[in-house]
């Protein structure tokens, strides 16, 4: 960004304006954007008419109820973002670290079985650790992730695959078993083969994302399918409906069948083949790899795993 800009020098931006700039792209509207900012809309309408007047732009403009972001605006996201983010590390030293005293917002990015595999765990630790934050988190359906980790809305993202970008760091994180839940009128044994897993009537979580997917691809492969009797695109739903239903089985993460086979509504038994694990891992932003902050919070969600749940990863 150069030193004069219209007439104007860089001098003239802010970390407000700057911010506001990021929330109106995110949200498409100034009622949103001074709700996350925690400001009025007259300071974010304020903010806009200061940021028209710097860039020599509209920015903006009002298409079909929402705010849609002009050519120069969108060619603006990322300087500003980075501007933002480098800014931010710059002032916050490792020395001056104290989760302790700390008040931010924890953005997290993770599926609804992720919530339930390493939130409980996680959120004891923050009351322990950082009891002065807020923990807030968002589907990856929601939201451009790698967008949103960039600008630093977005802290840590916890999943399988959420970007190719060389600026997304990963680390292995756990690696999660798959088990099969069927109502007791099945009588299933705790260990199943393969092939007693087709013959089933299945309710399946259907997702791009979903290890079912691969599951059925394996099938496909040695000349199996499974029926499928039900689909639905809430995995947490599937206890509830297989508890109900004779003769019905699901596939889903054995954190959520152990937590759930308390209640005795449902057996559990596993498949002993490869295809019924997979990694989760975490991610962040090359950006914020060295801020002591984006160090402290993945040591937390480590220590938050529940280890009888799964097999951890060594991390190095």
């Amino acid at each position: 960004m150069s030193d004069v800009i219209g007439g104007k020098t860089a001098g003239d931006l802010s970390f407000t304006l700057l911010k506001a700039l990021l929330a109106l792209i995110e949200t498409r509207s100034v009622t949103h954007a001074a709700r996350d900012l925690q400001v009025s809309q007259g300071a974010v309408s304020h903010s806009l008419k200061r940021l028209r007047d710097i860039f020599n732009d509209p920015l903006f403009v009002f298409e079909k109820g929402e705010l849609k972001p002009t050519e120069r605006c969108l060619a603006l996201q990322m300087p500003a973002a980075a501007l933002l983010a480098d800014a931010t590390a710059l002032m916050q030293s490792a020395s001056d670290f104290d989760p302790e005293h700390m008040r931010r917002t924890i953005s997290l990015t993770l599926n609804e079985v992720g919530e339930v595999a390493i939130l409980p765990d996680f959120m004891h630790l923050v009351a322990e650790q950082a009891h002065h934050c807020t923990v807030a988190t968002c589907s990856f359906k929601d939201i451009d992730v790698p967008a949103r980790m960039a600008d630093g809305s977005v802290d840590l993202a916890v999943g399988r695959i959420i970007s190719s970008s060389h600026d997304i760091l990963q680390q292995t994180l756990y690696s999660q078993r798959f088990a099969v839940i069927a109502h007791p009128s099945i009588g299933l044994p705790p260990t199943i083969s393969l092939e007693d897993y087709a013959d089933l009537r299945h309710a399946a979580y259907r997702s791009t994302r979903s290890i079912t997917v691969e599951i059925d691809r394996h099938l496909e492969r040695i000349g199996r399918k499974r029926e499928i009797v039900l689909q639905t695109p809430h995995a947490m739903v599937l206890p509830f409906i297989v508890a109900a239903t004779p003769g019905l089985s699901a596939t889903i993460p054995k954190v959520v069948a152990d937590r759930r086979h308390g209640e005795g509504k449902f057996s559990v038994s596993a498949v002993e083949e490869p295809c019924f694990s997979t990694d989760i891992s975490l991610f962040w932003h090359r950006r914020f790899d060295n801020d002591p902050y984006n160090r402290w919070l993945p040591s937390l969600m480590r220590q938050g795993i529940d280890v009888p749940h799964s097999t951890l990863t060594q991390i190095l």
